[in-house]
């Protein structure tokens, strides 16, 4: 598993990052843009607060560069197991919903 962040801005503290968002890709190209984009809406009253972690996996179209384009976290996990490429982005996660560093919201997308 390798991990690649565009900017600073996804590297945020462990205490401003509330929200996870991984979303498992293999040439999404088409989709990841606008899917991208409605994370970002949806996460308009929550500024500084959302993570978004792509995990590129045997990509071989532009869904990466749109997904850096887009502010991502990208992780690459080449397996062919949905739930370990799943599992991949999740151990990037680092909001923390509550009080308890062991508790925080991760949501998965899946492009369909």
């Amino acid at each position: 598993i390798e991990v690649s962040f565009m900017d600073q801005s996804n590297q945020l503290s462990d205490n401003q990052i509330k929200f996870s968002i991984v979303i498992p890709a293999r040439d999404e190209q088409k989709y990841i843009g606008a899917c991208l984009q409605s994370v970002r809406e949806a996460s308009k009253p929550y500024p500084g607060q959302v993570q978004t972690i792509v995990v590129i996996n045997r990509c071989t179209d532009a869904t990466e560069k749109i997904a850096r384009e887009n502010g991502a976290a990208i992780v690459y996990d080449d397996s062919k197991n949905l739930s370990k490429i799943r599992n991949s982005g999740a151990k990037m996660a680092i909001g923390s919903w509550s009080n308890d560093p062991g508790c925080f919201f991760l949501c998965f997308v899946v492009i369909t």
